[in-house]
């Protein structure tokens, strides 16, 4: 019987497919996860220490077998949880039932191993960036390293504390991971470029494109995605857009998708992702849209971000009518830093995601996943104690950037005040 492109082969109310199908690497932490939602186990730095030994990190074992047993991971997975425990669609649900997320060596035989070939690779380069988003870390962010180098911590929380720093073994780990994928990278589906800002660290990404136009390798099922926040001068964007498309011309790869990050329009924007330039976001997305190119865009669901980030869904399919071309939009909602999960803000979030969900089609997973948020956030009691780190937060970083989040959102800055003072 061929059971190839089988469905994961356990169903129960814990186990998830992206616990063996989805690596993510961040390489300037010396740290990776299976699956893109949970916390990451650290790599052993002794000299024998090698990337392809993933599979067999104890940490990953453990929380694979209790899957196995339909028990949850005990210190990962909370994002999926929440939604489902809120009676919302976890990404768990939805990813494990779907053929495409079953890893190549269990679709093939019909047996579950821990020796796995991923079927998404997820690679955070370095945390080279150009912007400093407001609910971002050091960890993404070299503008908010040098922000907290400079000014000292802005917050206890999510690595705002200043003790990141770039680890001592990227180069090591960098050249692992590229001879690994010369090995494995023809059983991957997608391969997915994050970091930083791809488009503004100039070696990785040089060796990303020479990777993927390397004749000699067989990546042509290959579907890249790269995610990016298209601040890039527009003719340098134009020449790495032109060799994306011979690549997909001439066959090297299947397809190269650009993750447009935006999560809102006008000054929420410009203030949540602190340095975006909308023009010149607005000038390169034209660019994709009259290349060969697939676009999606992704946006981040934060206190700050989804006053407008319908505005942003509206500007979307405006686009998307324009050109007659399809643009994927998705979304997460913020879990880390805690001062700025929406969940934590109570009903205030709510008005405004549901401007946002009646822009989304019904019959989609969009709306699945952004009706679970709605829910998760209907059934939270607001948190005073993140509150006040919210207000602490923003005002510190209003000291440091020459903002004022109160002018920028004066609904929000009224609905807090009420709250603490009560």
């Amino acid at each position: 019987m061929n059971t190839t492109n089988k469905i994961f082969p356990i169903q129960n109310e814990a186990a998830c497919a992206l616990k063996w199908s989805w690596l993510t690497l961040y390489l300037s932490a010396d740290m990776f996860n299976m699956c893109h939602r949970t916390g990451g186990f650290s790599f052993d730095r002794n000299s024998t220490s090698e990337f392809k030994d993933f599979n067999n990190h104890p940490k990953l074992v453990e929380e694979r077998k209790r899957m196995v047993n339909n028990q949850w991971p005990e210190d990962s997975c909370g994002y999926c949880k929440r939604v489902e425990d809120a009676g919302g669609q976890s990404e768990r649900q939805i990813f494990t039932k779907k053929e495409e997320w079953n890893p190549h060596e269990i679709a093939n035989s019909g047996v579950l191993t821990n020796d796995v070939t991923p079927k998404v690779i997820e690679v955070y380069f370095k945390n080279t960036c150009n912007l400093a988003c407001t609910y971002c870390t050091p960890m993404f962010s070299s503008k908010i390293e040098a922000e907290i180098k400079k000014h000292g911590p802005a917050s206890k929380y999510y690595e705002l504390d200043g003790n990141f720093s770039v680890s001592p073994t990227y180069s090591k780990r960098k050249a692992q991971f590229w001879e690994w994928m010369r090995e494995h990278s023809h059983k991957i589906s997608s391969f997915h470029i994050l970091g930083g800002e791809p488009l503004y660290q100039k070696e990785e990404f040089e060796e990303t494109l020479s990777f993927f136009e390397d004749s000699t390798l067989d990546n042509s099922r290959v579907n890249i995605k790269m995610f990016s926040n298209l601040m890039h001068k527009p003719h340098l964007f134009k020449e790495k857009v032109a060799r994306i498309e011979k690549m997909i011309a001439t066959g090297l790869i299947n397809s190269w998708i650009v993750v447009c990050s935006i999560d809102a329009w006008g000054p929420e924007q410009e203030y949540s992702r602190f340095g975006i330039d909308l023009e010149q976001w607005e000038e390169n997305f034209k660019i994709l849209m009259d290349s060969n190119i697939d676009i999606s865009v992704h946006s981040t669901i934060c206190p700050l971000t989804l006053p407008t980030n319908y505005e942003l869904r509206e500007k979307v399919l405006s686009y998307q009518e324009e050109y007659r071309k399809p643009i994927h939009h998705s979304w997460n909602i913020i879990q880390n830093p805690p001062f700025l999960d929406p969940t934590k803000f109570g009903e205030h979030m709510l008005d405004d995601l549901n401007k946002l969900i009646n822009l989304v089609d019904e019959n989609t997973e969009e709306h699945s996943m952004l009706t679970g948020y709605y829910s998760a956030i209907e059934n939270a009691e607001p948190d005073i104690e993140m509150l006040r780190e919210f207000v602490k937060y923003s005002d510190n970083m209003d000291k440091r950037r020459n903002l004022d989040w109160r002018s920028i959102y004066p609904k929000l800055n009224t609905y807090i005040e009420d709250l603490i003072n009560e």
